[in-house]
């Protein structure tokens, strides 16, 4: 009942600070329209999804090695012990936790050893993908990630917390977009940077993943890589790379499934 109670209180929190902030009003109706015409087919379209997604799913390990054609031992928490603790540190003073980190081994690993000098991502939270994105790229020259997030809702001054796990010294080479999808990919884009990765963790909704799959997909040149976080919450993924004819993996990391496709 608690659980019940705070969901609503939430959803309420949102159309709330929509109201009092115009400018992000771009992003409120698809979550009307998912929240509204797609109820009924939401809880069913997820079970079918994770469905497949057991079906397909490989470890982190196997993925790595077929898109690296190598094998990769050691682990991104373990090689980075030490910043990970003074991240977590910092996070852990304010209080405020805005999402977990997430499999981290996938983004740095693909990043550092392909050398990709551009990365856009879309959904910062605490940032520790920023932060992983980020030590992958700090000794490629000229590397630059750009990342979008709208403040949380649901936060009280929560732009205060987004990103706190990167550290000054690797924001040199970080643009933050705080904006919607909406409206921060087109900016993105518009920066005439040739992204090697685009990393979605943002809108979970079907009709905004759909629009913002398409949108990156377009932007991509060929030997470009999507990682998409969270493809087993709905069918979204599944209709994409079927209708696209698009090469891809489905990566399994505790109990979630991470969608990565190769352009």
């Amino acid at each position: 009942m608690r659980s019940f109670a705070k969901k609503i209180l939430i959803k309420i929190k949102i159309i709330i600070f929509f109201l009092k902030n115009p400018k992000y009003f771009t992003g409120l109706p698809p979550l009307i329209i998912d929240f509204i015409f797609r109820k009924g087919k939401r809880e069913r379209e997820r079970m079918k999804s994770l469905k497949i997604c057991k079906k397909k799913s490989i470890k982190t390990n196997k993925a790595l090695q077929l898109i690296l054609q190598k094998e990769i031992t050691i682990k991104f928490r373990k090689k980075y012990k030490k910043e990970i603790l003074e991240s977590e540190k910092i996070i852990k003073k304010t209080g405020i936790k805005l999402g977990g980190s997430g499999e981290l081994d996938l983004l740095y690993w693909i990043v550092k050893i392909k050398k990709i000098r551009n990365v856009l991502e879309t959904g910062v939270a605490s940032g520790w993908s920023s932060l992983a994105i980020l030590l992958a790229q700090k000794d490629i020259k000229d590397s630059l990630l750009i990342s979008i997030d709208m403040p949380y809702t649901w936060i009280k001054d929560s732009y205060k917390y987004v990103g706190l796990a990167v550290p000054l010294w690797l924001r040199k080479k970080w643009i933050l977009i705080r904006e919607m999808d909406k409206k921060g990919l087109p900016i993105a884009f518009n920066k005439k940077v040739s992204f090697g990765l685009v990393h979605y963790d943002s809108d979970k909704s079907y009709y905004g993943k759909n629009w913002a799959l398409h949108l990156i997909y377009s932007k991509l040149k060929k030997n470009s890589i999507m990682i998409i976080d969270d493809v087993g919450d709905n069918l979204t993924f599944h209709e994409f790379v079927k209708k696209k004819k698009l090469n891809h993996l489905i990566v399994s990391y505790k109990n979630k499934f991470v969608g990565v496709i190769m352009i």
